[in-house]
């Protein structure tokens, strides 16, 4: 018995594994042939302008439901659609709740996953109801030269909107007052050095004013003699009192820095003018969380407070094509805590100054970008799960796209989402499409995440593409069939994606119009009224087949 009891319970366990292995192949077999609401592709639904009939909503949801699609995220957008309906509804008219209400009552019934973006247009989170106390912030400063060995009594200048050797155009609203917002931070005095030549190379670039596009931008400083020693860079912010500087300065050139901070005014976008607002200060958790209160707010009535199951399911947060925000009320406090030492004698080498050597400064400016991208992660999109958590939605998030839209790790913002997405773009080149290198490597950020933080599922704004401006391009829209995407669709799949979310699908509010209301020049041109747009499903069913398989690794 001894020795024939473990070859019993070794055959046992063969026989289980392969009972559990056939069970396996069995259900495996049977989501390939039927695939799950899970895995079938969701869309962008794009409502232009007002153009808005629940006849229209109708049948577009029943034609989405007939193709496969799982369900969609709602868009509201502006841009150059043209008026076709003879009553436009304006974005929270009650013309525009009762067909959301209508939409909602629709999808539920037809068990489809309704999702909304994070704000009016797509990017990012901003709204006519975000304040300018909660919108976003941006360092300014303004340069004054003096020479020392003498009591000054200085009126230094507001700092401009563009201050020193950065020179960038930032998009106002038509409210000119918001330029006259202004707070004034620290006033920071530097000997300047012998030369006073030399400058952070690239530093607009290396401080966050400005996106990075080439590894170039980032290639470090030489060391130079031509810097302020840090013993040499003194704090007046005390002794500065109603725009007057009031200093006994010692013998030397002086450079003094009058920083503050106003307001980027960059407004989220595309959206309609009555859906326009400044951007949320992303760095403020208390903004954030003001900002959805106010924009849950709009939902719960237009929907009649439907979250969850059989309301709104979903929350997106699309690809960051919102403002670099570089201030924050808190950003003083959390950089000593973070990084272990005051900004405040640093803040120069914003302004492209060398302080102390041209590593140590250029250390400064990476625990300075190292700190915002914190904050924008924490505040920002960490924040968001406990405003949507008690609402029962799921978090899609985006991040970067392709190029480095903010000063942060576009992996560690995806990585509390339900769903880490990306997006890939399709180009039609030499007969055949493929995709942009930069969306391959956003595929890829976002299959790492799912696989670092286990999310599982990976998704993507899906075959995106960028026609001809001015025009509906029938001959570039006529490409964008199955026969074109499906080598597009391989290569994503191939780079981790195992969810499609297909950009788009623009709500179409009549059927004696065509081919229809698009969004402006971008498809990929999706929705019932397509030649092929009946014969959508055996597409759908591909990508679902292919998305099951693929969630069932890891």
């Amino acid at each position: 018995m001894k020795k024939i009891l473990p070859a019993l319970l070794a055959i046992l366990a063969i026989a289980s594994c392969a009972q559990n292995a056939k069970r396996s192949l069995s259900e495996l077999e049977q989501g390939f042939c039927n695939p799950p609401e899970s895995a079938r592709p969701l869309t962008w639904w794009h409502w232009m302008n007002g153009n808005i009939t629940k006849d229209g909503l109708r049948k577009d949801l029943e034609w989405m439901d007939r193709a496969g699609l799982a369900g969609f995220f709602l868009f509201d957008a502006g841009m150059d659609s043209p008026s076709i309906v003879e009553q436009r509804h304006d974005y929270m008219s009650d013309g525009w709740k009762e067909a959301f209400s209508y939409t909602l009552d629709l999808a539920d019934s037809l068990g489809m996953f309704v999702g909304i973006a994070s704000s009016p247009g797509w990017s990012l989170t901003g709204g006519p109801w975000v304040s300018e106390e909660d919108a976003a912030k941006k360092v300014v400063w303004s340069e004054t030269c003096v020479s020392g060995g003498r009591s000054l009594s200085l009126q230094l200048p507001e700092p401009p909107s563009a201050c020193g050797v950065y020179q960038y155009e930032y998009r106002y609203p038509e409210d000119q007052d918001r330029h006259r917002f202004y707070r004034d931070l620290y006033v920071i005095a530097v000997e300047k050095p012998e030369a006073d030549t030399a400058r952070i190379v690239n530093g607009v670039v290396k401080a966050g004013f400005k996106m990075d596009f080439r590894i170039t931008d980032n290639c470090p400083t030489p060391e130079t003699a031509d810097c302020t020693p840090l013993a040499r860079v003194l704090d007046l912010t005390d002794s500065f009192r109603d725009g007057v500087l009031d200093w006994d300065a010692p013998e030397g050139e002086w450079k003094i820095f009058r920083f503050g901070y106003n307001l980027i005014g960059h407004t989220n976008g595309p959206a309609v003018p009555e859906a326009t607002g400044l951007e949320v200060d992303k760095l403020d958790a208390d903004a954030v969380r003001r900002y959805y209160d106010n924009y849950f707010a709009l939902y719960r009535d237009a929907g009649g407070n439907r979250f969850g199951p059989h309301g709104i399911q979903g929350l997106e947060i699309d690809s960051y094509e919102s403002a670099k925000c570089t201030w924050t009320p808190a950003l003083e406090q959390e950089f000593l805590r973070r990084r272990g030492y005051s900004l405040r004698p640093w803040m120069p080498v914003l302004t492209g100054q060398i302080v102390e050597s041209a590593d140590r400064s250029e250390r400064f400016l990476f625990d300075w970008k190292q700190t915002l991208g914190e904050l924008l992660a924490e505040n920002h999109y960490d924040a968001v799960n406990e405003i949507i958590a008690p609402l029962g939605l799921v978090r899609y998030n985006e991040s970067h796209e392709e190029r480095t839209a903010f000063s942060g790790d576009g992996m560690r913002v995806k990585a509390t989402a339900d769903v880490p997405m990306s997006a890939f773009w399709a180009r039609f080149r030499a007969g055949w499409y493929s995709t942009y290198p930069n969306a391959e490597a956003d595929v890829r950020e976002s299959s790492s995440v799912a696989h670092i933080y286990g999310q599982n599922v990976c998704a993507a704004e899906s075959f995106t593409t960028n026609g001809h401006p001015g025009k509906w391009d029938g001959w570039f829209a006529y490409q964008c069939h199955p026969g074109r995407l499906k080598p597009v669709a391989d290569a994503a799949m191939a780079e981790g994606l195992n969810k499609f979310v297909i950009h788009t699908s623009v709500h179409q509010p009549k059927d004696d119009v065509f081919p229809g209301l698009g969004l402006s020049r971008y498809g990929q041109w999706f929705n019932r009224h397509d030649t092929w747009a009946e014969e959508a499903r055996p597409w759908m069913d591909y990508l679902a087949r292919s998305s099951y398989m693929l969630q069932q690794g890891r």
